[in-house]
């Protein structure tokens, strides 16, 4: 088990969880500990207990976040290229 060679075992293991389900809440526009109001938004059953389906649900959103930021980067590199290529016609032209 990877975990096992990483850190010598479980020790900690469901600190872990608690530790990815705050940082997955915050980085999708939740409060740390805002278990329940993340399972409503998402049509889940309401629990406050954060679980295989809550993880599925917070890995869908995180993929779809990282899915839209990779296409604005694409989009933001794309525009400097074409404005570096704008600049470089321009001053070319000056010459």
């Amino acid at each position: 088990m990877i975990i096992r060679k990483v850190n010598g075992g479980l020790n900690r293991y469901e600190d872990r969880f608690d530790y990815f389900d705050r940082s997955a809440l915050v980085v999708l526009g939740c409060q740390p500990t805002d278990i329940c109001g993340f399972q409503s938004r998402c049509g889940l059953l309401v629990d406050g207990i954060s679980g295989p389906q809550t993880w599925a649900a917070m890995h869908r959103q995180l993929v779809a976040l990282l899915a839209g930021v990779i296409a604005l980067v694409a989009v933001l590199l794309f525009l400097r290229r074409r404005d570096q290529r704008a600049v470089a016609k321009q001053v070319g032209g000056m010459g």
